[in-house]
């Protein structure tokens, strides 16, 4: 814990809820809990939804429980309230790994990533999704940028609070609690930041495993009205054209904010569900997500989002009709809209931060894009050229360790790209940093 600091403690309601944030050197990092001896759940009313992407890493969280579990089987302690007694904790049971808790964990993982607290952005908090017959249970919580908190022994020395005082142990008191005899695990990372997530409980779920998720996924987190800030919405393609094979509904991309997203991080984004009619059957309509053609001609798409208070209308041009592959001039076609909405994604992409570590070596961190396959990293002398330097797919960290000469500073850029067709379609490059 050296070089930490606490910036700031807030008590919430339940027993005893603390949030904890801490800078740690560069790489911020932020935790917070929440234990409960009894279950209150409460519902809010939520009636707003985004589909949120980013990379689970359970195989890493599952890593966490025998750690755990060797930390509550030895003798250990914690401070009692008057900060200067310790109390002794020995003897207590195992926690069983529960996979209907993990599957919580990981729906609550996602929600921190945009809403940072133990309330859910719909309202009430955890203990509303714990198993049926749970009398007890608890939530701690923790981010980190970049490689931080990536593996899951640095997410469980940091909720260990070794020093800290009384008030800054209330993680290390959770894990502790003998009531608990269930937990479950999630770590995902979402632009950049891992976010870990531990459900306790006195009771289970008695799930099955299906096995540790590792991958890229979309989870739809809903919010109250007050609990989100809409900037703008953004539709990847404006009109279609038909040539025989469907075509995919376009996508709406919402950027938001909202006072409890983690610091440090940039305006989320994320997908809106619509729902879509045409206006002219005869021409072309509409089935599992995609736009078919009836007979050539035009018509519009009609889409909707009431809660959003969104109201569009897209143009749809039918030139054919049938079974028939689309000729060349249409994967030419399709390939553009795709690039199109590529380089939609690219106002979110930039360079957070270019850091040199020592006089040959420099730390490049960005912000992730979901939906892309990797990104290009450019350096030259001048801001006129791009010379591409590296190449790093999207499933690894958003950060970048690169050679460079002692005393020379370099222009750098980043841009995405996406594989279509079996071709790279690049987005913008984002704004340059010198270092």
């Amino acid at each position: 814990m050296k070089n930490s600091k606490i910036t700031k403690i807030l008590v919430l309601t339940l027993t005893a809820v603390l949030s904890l944030p801490f800078l740690w050197g560069s790489l911020p990092v932020k935790v917070d809990c929440g234990m409960v001896e009894g279950i209150s759940k409460v519902y809010g009313l939520s009636n707003k939804e985004l589909t949120i992407g980013g990379v689970f890493n359970q195989k890493e969280a599952r890593n966490m429980l025998d750690e755990l579990n060797d930390f509550r089987t030895s003798d250990t302690w914690c401070w009692n309230s008057d900060n200067t007694t310790k109390r002794t904790v020995s003897g207590l049971n195992p926690l069983k790994y529960d996979y209907g808790l993990e599957k919580i964990a990981m729906q609550r993982a996602m929600e921190t990533a945009v809403y940072w607290d133990h309330n859910r952005p719909s309202g009430g908090t955890v203990f509303k999704m714990l198993p049926e017959g749970a009398t007890a249970g608890g939530e701690n919580i923790a981010w980190g940028s970049g490689d931080f908190l990536a593996k899951s022994s640095d997410a469980f020395n940091l909720w260990r609070e070794e020093n800290r005082p009384y008030s800054g142990q209330g993680h290390r008191r959770n894990m502790l609690n003998p009531n608990f005899d269930s937990i479950g695990i999630a770590s995902v990372k979402v632009d950049g930041i891992t976010y870990w997530v531990q459900v306790l409980t006195k009771g289970n779920s008695n799930e099955v495993d299906d096995g540790a998720f590792n991958a890229y996924d979309e989870r739809i987190v809903n919010f109250l009205d007050e609990n989100i800030n809409v900037q703008s919405v953004k539709f990847s393609k404006e009109s279609l054209i038909i040539k025989g094979e469907p075509v995919k509904l376009p996508k709406a991309i919402v950027k938001f904010n909202n006072a409890k997203i983690a610091p440090n991080s940039k305006m989320r984004e994320g997908a809106l569900t619509l729902n879509w009619s045409s206006a002219n059957p005869e021409v072309a309509i509409i089935e599992d997500g995609k736009v078919i053609g009836k007979s050539k001609g035009e018509t519009v798409l009609l889409c909707e989002n009431l809660p959003f208070e969104i109201k569009k209308e897209i143009k749809v041009e039918v030139k054919d009709i049938g079974e028939d592959k689309p000729d060349e001039e249409q994967q030419v076609s399709e390939k553009g809209d795709d690039e199109a909405y590529l380089i939609n994604l690219m106002e979110a992409l930039k360079i957070n931060k270019v850091s040199r570590l020592s006089s040959n070596k420099i730390r490049i961190i960005w912000s992730r894009l979901d939906g892309v396959d990797g990104y290009e990293i450019s350096r030259s002398l001048y801001k006129s050229k791009k010379i591409v330097v590296a190449t790093v797919m999207n499933e690894k960290p958003s950060t970048k360790l690169l050679k460079v000469k002692a005393g020379i500073k370099h222009y750098y850029r980043i841009r995405a790209f996406k594989v279509v067709n079996g071709e790279k379609v690049y987005g913008n490059w984002s704004k340059y940093k010198r270092i």
